[in-house]
């Protein structure tokens, strides 16, 4: 078992390095002020507030607190988390279409399977048939899986199912997820 010493010389750094270095940086100023017993539990969340409200950054803190329990205590086998926008996913798989070396497949897997996902502004991407059968893919597996999904985005459900044109994958997010609502960076 490792230690929280071990943590803060070593573990601390790992876990922030496959997060966007603004976020990365952000965290370390955080984490020198705030103590993981304020934030929720590790579960599903829909975080949703302004520009700038900190919906992301409660999200990455989330995700810590995760990989600061899964540190101290790892489990037998692998568990992943990932972090990554709505718009950077779908262009991942997107990109599999010109790939020899991976398959969309395995991409879409990658993202089903992981222990827990955060999913950066949703409601970003732009809402094609193809965008909505592929995130509504995820999320339902997600679902279906019970998996722990964070999802932040700059819109209420009412206001995302009025901009996907489509009402089941919103409704899966609030069957799954706890919403909380930012208004103001704290």
């Amino acid at each position: 078992m490792r230690t929280e010493q071990q943590w803060l010389e070593k573990g601390f750094a790992e876990a922030t390095n496959n997060l966007p270095k603004r976020i990365a940086n952000d965290l370390k100023t955080l984490h020198a002020r705030h103590s993981e017993k304020e934030l929720p539990s590790i579960g599903s969340y829909y975080i949703q507030g302004p520009i700038g409200s900190g919906k992301t950054i409660l999200a990455a803190r989330i995700a810590m607190k995760a990989k600061h329990e899964i540190f101290l205590n790892p489990p037998e086998k692998k568990t992943e988390i990932l972090f990554t926008t709505v718009p950077e996913f779908l262009f991942g798989v997107q990109d599999t279409y010109n790939s020899r070396n991976i398959s969309t497949a395995e991409v879409i897997d990658r993202f089903c399977d992981a222990h827990l996902l955060i999913l950066d502004d949703l409601g970003a991407e732009r809402t094609t048939d193809w965008a909505m059968s592929v995130l509504y893919l995820l999320i339902n597996r997600r679902y279906e899986a019970m998996k722990h999904t964070i999802f932040t985005s700059n819109l209420s459900l009412a206001e995302l199912a009025e901009k996907l044109g489509d009402e089941r994958v919103p409704g899966r997010i609030e069957r799954m997820c706890t919403v909380i609502e930012k208004k103001s960076y704290d």
